[in-house]
């Protein structure tokens, strides 16, 4: 019995760690940076590559960002992110915030200084 226990708990982890980047906690949506990233890059085609961090600590109030710790306590996710992206558009850098909303459904909107708009995203 424990073995069946242990061997279904070993699967959830697995599983879990091959999710591509989000985790639920009561409705909230929580991704690593790299999920964030490649979700930015495969939404938008005018996006060529996207850096994401947690946001700043000064401005996780204002965008109600939350984390979480999961993967056994080793990976923390958040619901919003400070991103640079790299626009076709405006064959430039720009700056911008991730919200996190659902599985694989997300925003971004435009960081008050550098940012860009979503216009600048869909090429």
């Amino acid at each position: 019995m424990k073995t069946s226990t242990l061997a279904a708990a070993m699967v959830a982890i697995a599983v879990s760690l091959l999710a591509p980047g989000q985790a639920s906690a009561h409705g909230t949506w929580y991704y690593t940076s790299r999920g964030a990233e490649e979700l930015i890059v495969r939404k938008y085609d005018g996006v060529i590559d996207a850096s994401c961090s947690p946001l700043p600590a000064w401005a996780r109030a204002q965008y109600g960002a939350r984390s979480i710790i999961s993967d056994g306590g080793t990976t923390r996710r958040w619901n919003h992110f400070y991103c640079g992206v790299w626009s076709r558009v405006l064959d430039a850098p720009c700056l911008v915030v991730f919200h996190g909303l659902g599985q694989d459904n997300f925003v971004v909107t435009s960081w008050p200084r550098g940012g860009c708009t979503t216009r600048a995203l869909w090429g």
